[in-house]
């Protein structure tokens, strides 16, 4: 189990290493070739821009392997990656409305209706940090940028440098398909979260749609799952109703590990209500994987 960060974010992840060795993973994490949770070590340094973009995953993803042959006198049986969304240009519309470029193309998509009550704790109309790290020492390569006069000509920018090569907005997952690969996605229709302007779940809508669209398939289901949680903001926290997805040792892990056909094949589900596992579940993972 590869394990990733969040936002900008050097250093190792270690509630994640605890996470998923506490569900008898072999487990790695990444700094992603920085620390702390600033741009600054991007600034005039390409070559970390590329650890964060992409090398460091791949690094990962190679180290943890050949530790775990080393270690146990066999190659994995199954490589996993969990992880959430890398935040850097993405938060530069106004929340209630979708944000076209010059040419009529969609830029950003509005939030869903409701997301703004999660704006208390910053105020419209400022910048958020991790947008300004990014266009401060990846995309201007300064230390000092004023963000007053922010308009399309710096998003138009942000696309045009791309640093790390780190756009993803792309529907050709066939490799990772024909590999066996599969993929959950889950995403808050609350997200902005609560202490951040953050991603619109019209996103994930949006990049489901593009694979759909390229695949020309009736249904992703047999690779690619897409959960649209509501009430939930930025990756947890949800008003009025229980958690639907946190960190115990029953629930997305399970389902994806019986997906991926390490015991019986079975789609994924939503959770039930306080994330109890369903019986047929509990039947598939047995007792050596369900160890509290």
């Amino acid at each position: 189990m590869a394990t990733g960060n969040r936002g900008l974010n050097g250093c190792l992840d270690y509630s994640a290493l605890d996470y998923s060795t506490s569900l008898h993973f072999a487990t790695v994490g990444t700094d992603k070739g920085h620390d702390g949770a600033s741009g600054l070590p991007f600034l005039n340094h390409p070559e970390v821009i590329n650890d964060f973009a992409f090398r460091a995953v791949h690094v990962e993803a190679v180290i943890g392997k050949q530790i775990v042959q080393a270690y146990y006198g066999k190659p994995a049986a199954k490589s996993y990656y969990l992880g959430a969304q890398r935040v850097a240009a993405e938060r530069a519309a106004d929340h209630l409305l979708t944000l076209l470029g010059s040419q009529g193309q969609l830029l950003h998509p509005r939030y869903s209706p409701g997301a703004e009550t999660g704006q208390r704790e910053q105020p419209y109309g400022t910048f958020f940090q991790f947008a300004a790290d990014w266009e401060r020492y990846v995309v201007l390569n300064v230390t000092t940028h004023d963000f007053t006069n922010f308009g399309l000509s710096d998003i138009v920018l942000f696309d045009e440098v791309n640093g790390g090569d780190i756009a993803t907005f792309d529907g050709d997952l066939s490799a990772f398909r024909n590999l066996g690969g599969k993929f959950i996605a889950y995403h808050g229709r609350r997200d902005p979260g609560r202490f951040a302007q953050l991603l619109s779940s019209t996103n994930s809508k949006r990049v489901y749609d593009l694979i759909s669209d390229t695949f020309a398939l009736p249904s992703l289901d047999d690779f690619y799952r897409l959960f649209l949680i509501p009430r939930m903001g930025h990756c947890s926290g949800v008003i009025g109703c229980p958690e639907p997805v946190s960190l115990t040792p029953r629930r997305i892990i399970s389902s994806w590990r019986l997906w991926t056909g390490w015991r019986a094949a079975s789609r994924p589900q939503l959770s039930s209500a306080r994330g109890q596992m369903r019986a047929e579940e509990k039947a598939e993972v047995g007792s050596d994987f369900l160890a509290d």
